[in-house]
Protein backbone atom coordinates (compact mmCIF):
# COMPACT_ATOMS: atom_id res chain seq x y z
CA UNK A 1 0.00 0.00 0.00
CA UNK A 2 2.89 2.16 0.78
CA UNK A 3 4.22 2.10 -2.64
CA UNK A 4 2.84 4.40 -4.55
CA UNK A 5 2.70 6.85 -1.90
CA UNK A 6 6.34 6.13 -2.11
CA UNK A 7 7.17 6.76 -5.54
CA UNK A 8 5.32 9.47 -5.65
CA UNK A 9 7.59 11.01 -3.16
CA UNK A 10 10.89 9.81 -4.60
CA UNK A 11 10.05 10.86 -7.40
CA UNK A 12 8.97 14.65 -6.70
CA UNK A 13 11.95 14.41 -4.49
CA UNK A 14 14.39 13.93 -7.74
CA UNK A 15 12.32 16.70 -9.27
CA UNK A 16 13.10 19.20 -6.11
CA UNK A 17 17.01 17.67 -6.53
CA UNK A 18 17.15 18.50 -9.93
CA UNK A 19 15.42 21.70 -9.77
CA UNK A 20 18.08 22.77 -6.96
CA UNK A 21 20.64 21.35 -9.45
CA UNK A 22 19.62 23.17 -12.30
CA UNK A 23 19.23 26.61 -10.42
CA UNK A 24 22.63 26.06 -8.49
CA UNK A 25 24.41 25.56 -11.84
CA UNK A 26 22.89 29.02 -12.62
CA UNK A 27 24.48 30.29 -9.64
CA UNK A 28 27.69 28.87 -9.84
CA UNK A 29 27.99 30.14 -13.05
CA UNK A 30 27.03 33.94 -12.40
CA UNK A 31 29.46 33.87 -9.47
CA UNK A 32 32.49 32.06 -11.12
CA UNK A 33 32.88 33.52 -14.47
CA UNK A 34 30.97 35.41 -17.13
CA UNK A 35 27.03 35.15 -17.95
CA UNK A 36 26.36 32.27 -20.20
CA UNK A 37 23.30 32.23 -21.71
CA UNK A 38 21.43 28.28 -22.05
CA UNK A 39 21.27 27.13 -25.15
CA UNK A 40 17.92 26.00 -26.60
CA UNK A 41 18.32 22.60 -26.17
CA UNK A 42 18.99 22.97 -22.24
CA UNK A 43 15.84 25.97 -21.72
CA UNK A 44 13.46 23.23 -23.15
CA UNK A 45 14.58 20.80 -21.07
CA UNK A 46 14.58 23.15 -18.16
CA UNK A 47 10.86 23.90 -18.97
CA UNK A 48 9.63 20.61 -19.76
CA UNK A 49 11.22 19.48 -16.70
CA UNK A 50 9.12 22.70 -14.11
CA UNK A 51 5.80 20.72 -15.95
CA UNK A 52 6.41 17.08 -15.05
CA UNK A 53 7.08 18.58 -11.44
CA UNK A 54 3.42 20.47 -11.61
CA UNK A 55 2.14 17.46 -12.73
CA UNK A 56 4.04 15.18 -10.15
CA UNK A 57 2.36 17.39 -7.73
CA UNK A 58 -1.08 17.34 -8.91
CA UNK A 59 -0.59 13.61 -9.05
CA UNK A 60 0.73 13.45 -5.36
CA UNK A 61 -2.32 15.05 -4.19
CA UNK A 62 -4.75 13.00 -5.49
CA UNK A 63 -2.70 10.16 -4.45
CA UNK A 64 -2.63 11.41 -0.99
CA UNK A 65 -6.40 10.20 0.12
CA UNK A 66 -6.51 7.15 -1.99
CA UNK A 67 -3.17 6.28 0.29
CA UNK A 68 -4.37 7.27 3.37
CA UNK A 69 -7.32 5.00 3.01
CA UNK A 70 -5.06 2.16 1.77
CA UNK A 71 -3.47 2.59 4.82
CA UNK A 72 -5.86 2.39 7.35
CA UNK A 73 -7.03 -0.41 5.46
CA UNK A 74 -3.82 -1.80 5.65
CA UNK A 75 -3.42 -0.95 9.67
CA UNK A 76 -6.68 -2.87 9.93
CA UNK A 77 -5.98 -5.96 8.40
CA UNK A 78 -2.87 -5.95 10.07
CA UNK A 79 -3.49 -4.88 13.52
CA UNK A 80 -7.03 -6.92 14.42
CA UNK A 81 -10.27 -5.99 14.99
CA UNK A 82 -9.15 -3.90 17.79
CA UNK A 83 -7.43 -1.55 15.84
CA UNK A 84 -10.09 -1.17 13.23
CA UNK A 85 -12.66 -0.22 15.42
CA UNK A 86 -9.82 3.02 17.05
CA UNK A 87 -9.21 3.48 13.77
CA UNK A 88 -12.93 3.98 12.93
CA UNK A 89 -12.74 5.83 16.21
CA UNK A 90 -10.31 8.53 15.22
CA UNK A 91 -11.89 9.15 11.90
CA UNK A 92 -15.37 9.34 13.17
CA UNK A 93 -16.82 11.64 15.96
CA UNK A 94 -19.14 10.23 18.10
CA UNK A 95 -21.14 12.03 21.14
CA UNK A 96 -21.54 10.47 23.91
CA UNK A 97 -24.27 11.26 26.58
CA UNK A 98 -22.94 11.48 30.23
CA UNK A 99 -24.35 8.37 32.15
CA UNK A 100 -27.19 8.99 34.29
CA UNK A 101 -27.58 6.76 37.54
CA UNK A 102 -29.13 3.65 37.36
CA UNK A 103 -30.54 4.14 33.86
CA UNK A 104 -33.41 1.09 33.47
CA UNK A 105 -32.89 -0.05 29.65
CA UNK A 106 -36.05 0.43 28.38
CA UNK A 107 -37.65 -1.73 25.00
CA UNK A 108 -40.10 -0.06 22.93
CA UNK A 109 -41.89 -1.48 19.93
CA UNK A 110 -40.70 -0.09 16.83
CA UNK A 111 -42.88 2.02 15.88
CA UNK A 112 -42.21 3.83 19.56
CA UNK A 113 -38.71 4.00 18.23
CA UNK A 114 -38.84 5.17 15.11
CA UNK A 115 -41.35 8.35 16.46
CA UNK A 116 -38.59 8.85 19.54
CA UNK A 117 -36.10 9.30 16.81
CA UNK A 118 -37.92 11.70 14.23
CA UNK A 119 -38.24 13.96 17.19
CA UNK A 120 -34.93 13.74 18.83
CA UNK A 121 -36.28 12.94 21.96
CA UNK A 122 -35.26 9.32 22.96
CA UNK A 123 -33.27 9.16 25.94
CA UNK A 124 -29.25 8.87 25.07
CA UNK A 125 -27.83 5.46 25.01
CA UNK A 126 -28.27 2.18 23.01
CA UNK A 127 -31.85 2.08 21.79
CA UNK A 128 -33.79 -1.73 21.30
CA UNK A 129 -36.61 -2.64 19.07
CA UNK A 130 -39.14 -5.16 19.01
CA UNK A 131 -41.27 -6.24 16.56
CA UNK A 132 -44.42 -4.86 15.78
CA UNK A 133 -46.94 -6.23 18.10
CA UNK A 134 -51.00 -5.55 18.13
CA UNK A 135 -51.24 -5.48 21.87
CA UNK A 136 -51.32 -2.21 23.84
CA UNK A 137 -48.26 -0.84 25.50
CA UNK A 138 -48.90 -0.20 28.82
CA UNK A 139 -48.64 3.28 30.55
CA UNK A 140 -46.37 1.82 33.59
CA UNK A 141 -42.54 1.49 32.54
CA UNK A 142 -42.08 -0.68 35.06
CA UNK A 143 -43.88 -3.67 33.83
CA UNK A 144 -41.76 -3.91 30.42
CA UNK A 145 -42.81 -5.89 27.86
CA UNK A 146 -41.96 -9.29 26.13
CA UNK A 147 -40.53 -9.72 22.47
CA UNK A 148 -42.83 -11.04 20.47
CA UNK A 149 -45.44 -12.10 22.99
CA UNK A 150 -48.83 -10.45 23.44
CA UNK A 151 -49.77 -8.02 26.75
CA UNK A 152 -50.78 -10.06 29.46
CA UNK A 153 -53.29 -8.27 31.85
CA UNK A 154 -53.31 -10.11 35.14
CA UNK A 155 -55.82 -10.19 37.45
CA UNK A 156 -56.77 -11.95 40.71
CA UNK A 157 -55.26 -15.03 41.12
CA UNK A 158 -54.27 -15.78 37.15
CA UNK A 159 -51.17 -14.46 38.07
CA UNK A 160 -50.19 -16.83 40.18
CA UNK A 161 -51.10 -20.11 37.92
CA UNK A 162 -48.50 -21.16 35.79
CA UNK A 163 -50.79 -22.90 33.49
CA UNK A 164 -52.74 -19.82 32.69
CA UNK A 165 -49.54 -18.12 31.90
CA UNK A 166 -48.58 -20.78 29.70
CA UNK A 167 -51.95 -20.77 27.94
CA UNK A 168 -51.77 -16.84 27.22
CA UNK A 169 -48.42 -16.48 25.74
CA UNK A 170 -48.77 -19.64 23.70
CA UNK A 171 -52.32 -19.72 22.68
CA UNK A 172 -51.87 -22.24 19.71
CA UNK A 173 -50.41 -24.69 21.80
CA UNK A 174 -51.64 -27.10 24.87
CA UNK A 175 -49.96 -27.85 28.04
CA UNK A 176 -50.54 -30.98 28.95
CA UNK A 177 -50.20 -32.40 32.00
CA UNK A 178 -50.40 -35.93 33.05
CA UNK A 179 -53.60 -37.23 34.13
CA UNK A 180 -53.69 -37.79 37.79
CA UNK A 181 -54.24 -41.28 38.96
CA UNK A 182 -57.52 -41.79 40.49
CA UNK A 183 -56.52 -44.29 43.88
CA UNK A 184 -59.73 -46.33 45.23
CA UNK A 185 -59.75 -47.77 47.93
CA UNK A 186 -60.31 -51.54 47.47
CA UNK A 187 -63.50 -52.36 49.81
CA UNK A 188 -65.03 -49.33 47.52
CA UNK A 189 -64.24 -51.02 44.46
CA UNK A 190 -67.95 -52.09 43.23
CA UNK A 191 -67.78 -55.68 41.19
CA UNK A 192 -70.45 -55.96 38.36
CA UNK A 193 -71.38 -59.75 39.63
CA UNK A 194 -73.93 -60.58 36.76
CA UNK A 195 -70.71 -60.84 34.59
CA UNK A 196 -68.69 -62.60 36.79
CA UNK A 197 -69.43 -66.34 37.91
CA UNK A 198 -67.35 -67.47 40.64
CA UNK A 199 -67.53 -71.47 40.54
CA UNK A 200 -67.33 -73.52 43.89
CA UNK A 201 -66.95 -76.97 42.74
CA UNK A 202 -66.29 -78.15 46.75
CA UNK A 203 -68.94 -81.30 47.78
CA UNK A 204 -72.28 -80.00 49.04
CA UNK A 205 -74.82 -80.50 51.31
CA UNK A 206 -78.44 -80.04 52.16
CA UNK A 207 -80.50 -80.72 55.59
CA UNK A 208 -84.09 -80.60 55.74
CA UNK A 209 -85.57 -80.67 59.40
CA UNK A 210 -88.96 -82.31 59.30
CA UNK A 211 -92.01 -82.89 61.43
CA UNK A 212 -91.94 -79.37 63.17
CA UNK A 213 -94.80 -77.82 64.29
CA UNK A 214 -96.07 -79.76 67.53
CA UNK A 215 -93.69 -78.36 69.92
CA UNK A 216 -91.52 -75.58 71.21
CA UNK A 217 -88.89 -77.26 71.73
CA UNK A 218 -88.09 -79.07 68.32
CA UNK A 219 -89.03 -75.65 66.71
CA UNK A 220 -86.43 -73.80 69.28
CA UNK A 221 -83.74 -76.24 68.29
CA UNK A 222 -84.08 -76.23 64.76
CA UNK A 223 -84.13 -72.86 64.68
CA UNK A 224 -80.89 -72.70 66.22
CA UNK A 225 -79.20 -74.78 63.45
CA UNK A 226 -77.37 -72.88 60.68
CA UNK A 227 -80.15 -70.83 58.20
CA UNK A 228 -78.89 -73.13 55.29
CA UNK A 229 -80.59 -76.02 57.26
CA UNK A 230 -84.72 -75.46 55.90
CA UNK A 231 -87.61 -76.62 57.85
CA UNK A 232 -90.44 -78.60 56.85
CA UNK A 233 -93.54 -77.49 58.88
CA UNK A 234 -96.69 -79.73 59.41
CA UNK A 235 -100.02 -77.90 58.30
CA UNK A 236 -102.55 -76.71 61.04
CA UNK A 237 -100.14 -77.51 64.10
CA UNK A 238 -99.91 -75.69 67.43
CA UNK A 239 -96.43 -74.14 66.36
CA UNK A 240 -96.75 -74.63 62.71
CA UNK A 241 -97.36 -70.30 62.11
CA UNK A 242 -95.03 -69.13 64.67
CA UNK A 243 -92.49 -71.56 63.55
CA UNK A 244 -92.55 -70.34 60.61
CA UNK A 245 -92.51 -66.30 61.19
CA UNK A 246 -89.60 -67.15 63.22
CA UNK A 247 -87.95 -68.79 59.82
CA UNK A 248 -88.60 -65.91 57.33
CA UNK A 249 -86.96 -63.52 59.59
CA UNK A 250 -83.78 -65.59 59.68
CA UNK A 251 -84.49 -65.99 55.50
CA UNK A 252 -84.51 -69.18 55.93
CA UNK A 253 -86.34 -71.74 53.49
CA UNK A 254 -89.57 -72.82 54.69
CA UNK A 255 -91.39 -76.44 53.29
CA UNK A 256 -95.06 -77.57 53.48
CA UNK A 257 -94.77 -81.03 55.17
CA UNK A 258 -97.75 -82.48 53.31
CA UNK A 259 -99.08 -85.78 55.78
CA UNK A 260 -100.07 -88.50 52.90
CA UNK A 261 -101.09 -92.18 53.07
CA UNK A 262 -98.47 -94.71 54.41
CA UNK A 263 -98.50 -98.24 53.45
CA UNK A 264 -97.90 -99.11 57.89
CA UNK A 265 -101.60 -96.91 58.05
CA UNK A 266 -100.47 -94.50 60.38
CA UNK A 267 -102.38 -91.91 61.82
CA UNK A 268 -101.54 -88.84 59.57
CA UNK A 269 -102.76 -85.86 61.44
CA UNK A 270 -104.55 -82.77 60.03
CA UNK A 271 -104.10 -81.78 56.36
CA UNK A 272 -103.74 -85.55 55.24
CA UNK A 273 -104.01 -86.50 51.64
CA UNK A 274 -105.70 -90.05 51.39
CA UNK A 275 -106.01 -92.22 48.37
CA UNK A 276 -109.41 -92.66 49.12
CA UNK A 277 -109.67 -89.46 48.64
CA UNK A 278 -111.15 -87.93 44.97
CA UNK A 279 -109.89 -84.91 43.08
CA UNK A 280 -111.78 -81.77 44.53
CA UNK A 281 -111.58 -83.01 48.02
CA UNK A 282 -107.51 -83.96 47.44
CA UNK A 283 -106.61 -80.61 46.08
CA UNK A 284 -108.95 -78.33 48.74
CA UNK A 285 -107.52 -80.38 51.56
CA UNK A 286 -103.52 -79.49 50.29
CA UNK A 287 -104.65 -75.95 49.35
CA UNK A 288 -105.95 -75.44 52.76
CA UNK A 289 -102.60 -76.84 54.37
CA UNK A 290 -100.96 -74.70 51.97
CA UNK A 291 -102.58 -71.47 53.22
CA UNK A 292 -101.69 -72.87 56.84
CA UNK A 293 -98.37 -72.09 57.19
CA UNK A 294 -97.18 -68.59 55.61
CA UNK A 295 -93.97 -67.97 53.42
CA UNK A 296 -93.57 -71.73 52.23
CA UNK A 297 -91.27 -71.97 48.96
CA UNK A 298 -91.87 -75.49 48.38
CA UNK A 299 -93.58 -79.12 49.66
CA UNK A 300 -92.37 -82.51 50.68
CA UNK A 301 -94.64 -85.78 52.25
CA UNK A 302 -94.46 -86.57 56.00
CA UNK A 303 -94.79 -90.72 55.42
CA UNK A 304 -96.38 -91.06 51.75
CA UNK A 305 -95.52 -94.52 50.98
CA UNK A 306 -98.98 -95.91 49.94
CA UNK A 307 -99.41 -92.40 47.81
CA UNK A 308 -96.75 -91.70 46.27
CA UNK A 309 -97.24 -94.82 44.81
CA UNK A 310 -100.31 -93.28 43.08
CA UNK A 311 -99.32 -91.86 39.49
CA UNK A 312 -103.52 -89.96 39.80
CA UNK A 313 -102.85 -88.39 43.07
CA UNK A 314 -99.76 -87.30 42.49
CA UNK A 315 -100.56 -85.57 39.47
CA UNK A 316 -103.34 -83.97 41.38
CA UNK A 317 -100.68 -82.66 43.60
CA UNK A 318 -98.88 -81.32 41.12
CA UNK A 319 -101.69 -79.32 39.24
CA UNK A 320 -102.23 -77.55 42.34
CA UNK A 321 -98.46 -76.70 43.15
CA UNK A 322 -98.00 -75.87 39.61
CA UNK A 323 -99.57 -72.34 39.59
CA UNK A 324 -97.66 -71.39 42.68
CA UNK A 325 -94.06 -71.74 41.34
CA UNK A 326 -93.55 -74.01 44.73
CA UNK A 327 -90.98 -76.70 44.48
CA UNK A 328 -91.29 -80.68 45.39
CA UNK A 329 -89.04 -83.06 47.22
CA UNK A 330 -89.86 -86.54 47.02
CA UNK A 331 -88.80 -87.49 50.53
CA UNK A 332 -88.74 -91.25 48.89
CA UNK A 333 -90.69 -92.98 51.66
CA UNK A 334 -90.69 -96.05 49.06
CA UNK A 335 -88.77 -97.28 46.13
CA UNK A 336 -91.46 -97.31 43.96
CA UNK A 337 -92.03 -93.37 44.58
CA UNK A 338 -93.78 -91.97 41.29
CA UNK A 339 -93.90 -88.17 42.72
CA UNK A 340 -90.24 -87.01 41.15
CA UNK A 341 -91.36 -88.52 37.83
CA UNK A 342 -95.06 -86.37 38.23
CA UNK A 343 -92.85 -83.11 39.14
CA UNK A 344 -91.03 -83.57 35.91
CA UNK A 345 -93.67 -83.83 33.98
CA UNK A 346 -95.09 -80.84 35.08
CA UNK A 347 -91.94 -78.61 34.68
CA UNK A 348 -91.97 -78.28 38.25
CA UNK A 349 -88.38 -77.52 39.84
CA UNK A 350 -87.86 -81.06 41.92
CA UNK A 351 -85.36 -83.26 43.51
CA UNK A 352 -85.33 -86.13 45.99
CA UNK A 353 -84.11 -87.41 49.57
CA UNK A 354 -80.44 -89.30 49.68
CA UNK A 355 -79.48 -89.87 53.13
CA UNK A 356 -82.06 -90.69 56.06
CA UNK A 357 -79.97 -89.35 59.25
CA UNK A 358 -81.72 -90.28 62.17
CA UNK A 359 -83.92 -93.46 61.35
CA UNK A 360 -81.91 -94.66 64.71
CA UNK A 361 -82.12 -92.31 67.22
CA UNK A 362 -78.14 -92.36 68.42
CA UNK A 363 -75.60 -90.19 67.64
CA UNK A 364 -73.25 -92.94 66.42
CA UNK A 365 -75.99 -94.11 64.10
CA UNK A 366 -76.62 -90.08 62.97
CA UNK A 367 -72.79 -90.20 62.59
CA UNK A 368 -72.58 -92.84 60.29
CA UNK A 369 -75.16 -91.71 58.22
CA UNK A 370 -73.85 -88.26 58.27
CA UNK A 371 -70.34 -89.26 56.88
CA UNK A 372 -72.46 -91.62 53.79
CA UNK A 373 -74.35 -88.06 53.24
CA UNK A 374 -70.85 -86.78 52.81
CA UNK A 375 -69.59 -89.54 51.00
CA UNK A 376 -72.58 -89.56 48.06
CA UNK A 377 -71.85 -85.67 48.03
CA UNK A 378 -68.00 -86.02 46.70
CA UNK A 379 -68.60 -88.78 44.39
CA UNK A 380 -72.04 -87.22 43.29
CA UNK A 381 -71.06 -83.31 43.95
CA UNK A 382 -74.19 -82.46 45.82
CA UNK A 383 -76.46 -84.58 48.28
CA UNK A 384 -79.19 -83.93 50.35
CA UNK A 385 -80.64 -85.15 53.69
CA UNK A 386 -83.66 -85.41 55.82
CA UNK A 387 -83.88 -85.20 59.60
CA UNK A 388 -86.14 -84.81 62.86
CA UNK A 389 -86.31 -82.79 65.93
CA UNK A 390 -84.70 -85.72 67.79
CA UNK A 391 -82.87 -84.68 70.55
CA UNK A 392 -79.90 -86.74 69.41
CA UNK A 393 -80.14 -85.18 65.94
CA UNK A 394 -80.20 -81.53 67.11
CA UNK A 395 -77.16 -82.40 69.44
CA UNK A 396 -75.11 -83.96 66.94
CA UNK A 397 -76.06 -81.05 64.03
CA UNK A 398 -75.11 -78.14 66.32
CA UNK A 399 -71.48 -79.73 66.43
CA UNK A 400 -71.04 -81.31 63.06
CA UNK A 401 -72.21 -78.48 60.88
CA UNK A 402 -69.55 -76.01 62.35
CA UNK A 403 -66.90 -78.16 60.95
CA UNK A 404 -67.42 -78.83 57.92
CA UNK A 405 -65.51 -75.73 56.35
CA UNK A 406 -62.76 -77.40 57.65
CA UNK A 407 -63.18 -80.60 56.04
CA UNK A 408 -64.16 -78.49 52.08
CA UNK A 409 -67.55 -79.05 52.31
CA UNK A 410 -70.06 -76.74 51.48
CA UNK A 411 -73.51 -76.42 53.68
CA UNK A 412 -76.27 -75.02 51.24
CA UNK A 413 -79.81 -74.26 51.51
CA UNK A 414 -82.43 -75.97 49.39
CA UNK A 415 -83.03 -73.24 47.27
CA UNK A 416 -79.75 -73.44 46.22
CA UNK A 417 -79.44 -77.04 45.68
CA UNK A 418 -82.48 -77.60 43.43
CA UNK A 419 -81.67 -74.99 41.27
Amino acid sequence: MFDPFLRAIKRSQLLFVSLLLTSSSFVFAAESGPLVTEEPDTLVNSLELQAAASDEADNLEELAPASSELDSEYEAQAAGPELALEAEAEKVEVKVAEKEPEKELLIVPQETADSAQAQNSQPLGPVITTPKATAEVPTNPSTPLLPSYPNIKLTGTEDESLDFLWQKTFPTLKHSEPEAIQLVEQDKVKTNTEDVTVIDDRPSISIIIDDLGYNRRGMEESLSLPVEVALAILPHTPFSKKTALAATEQTRNIILHVPMENERELKLGPGGLYKSMGEKELKETLKAGIDSVPGIQGINNHMGSLLTQDTQRMEWVMEVIQPMELFFVDSLTSPNSVALTNALKFNLTTTRRDVFLDNVQDEKAIDRQFKRLVAIAKKRGKALAIGHPYPATMSYLSKRLTKLEDEGIRLISISEYIE
